[in-house]
């Protein structure tokens, strides 16, 4: 019996610390929960706000493609033509010559350099003795230097195919069809109306490259509506 009661009293003592032991527990067992949950809670905040500076800092890489800034060029106009024929016995030293041509050209990766493919074509040239025909293809590159606000001045060198028919009276040598390689050199100026088109003036001289044809060279002018695209 006596022992019972000393259990009892030993258990009634230890009460207060283990009720001070179970609270202790609990208060560092919430503390650290809220502390952890604090913690997630700053994490997925410094989280958040970096991404947010990310996605405001980052800048969208721009195109270094240098084919975005290349322009398309096209002409169209009138030619006329002091063509000289080779001094023979049977053709005339010369003939003029009204047609139109026709150009098309793209930028060598500069505004200012351009390559140039040019088609003309002349209306027939009728004489006494003779009907003379020509067409010619060439292929230049052109270099346009600004003088003042809306006015540049344009030089151009190259190659042109020049093909000059010729019936009627004439040699037998130079009958038919004359096929003649050609140097050309051009020069003019482009009066801008707009930004993007313009009246261009041109003068050109061309050299045959051979002299078995009965063409001789010539000396042209053009006058053309131009424009950039």
């Amino acid at each position: 019996m006596h022992a019972e009661k000393t259990v009892v009293h030993r258990a009634k003592s230890l009460a207060p610390l283990v009720g001070l032991t179970v609270c202790l527990i609990v208060g560092l067992a919430l503390f650290s929960t809220r502390g952890f949950a604090d913690e997630q809670y700053a994490g997925y905040d410094s989280i958040v706000h970096d991404l947010d500076g990310e996605s405001t800092t980052a800048q969208v890489p721009q195109s270094s493609d240098p084919f975005d800034d290349i322009q398309f060029h096209a002409a169209f106009g009138a030619v006329m033509s002091h063509l000289n024929l080779v001094s023979t016995r049977g053709l005339p030293s010369s003939a003029d010559l009204q047609g139109y041509e026709v150009d098309l050209g793209i930028d060598l990766f500069s505004p200012d350099w351009q390559a140039v493919g040019t088609l003309t074509s002349f209306n027939p040239f009728n004489s006494q003795q003779m009907e003379l025909q020509m067409q010619e293809f060439g292929l230049l590159v052109q270099h346009e230097i600004p003088i003042q606000h809306m006015l540049s001045a344009i030089f151009a060198a190259g190659l042109t195919a020049r093909y000059l028919t010729l019936t009627g009276n004439v040699p037998s040598t130079f009958a038919g069809e004359n096929t003649t390689p050609a140097s050309i050199f051009d020069g003019g100026l482009n009066f801008g109306i707009t930004s993007g088109f313009g009246i261009r003036l041109d003068a050109a001289y061309e050299a045959p490259m051979i002299h078995t044809t009965a063409d001789a060279g010539s000396i042209d002018g053009t006058l053309m509506l131009a424009g950039s695209f």
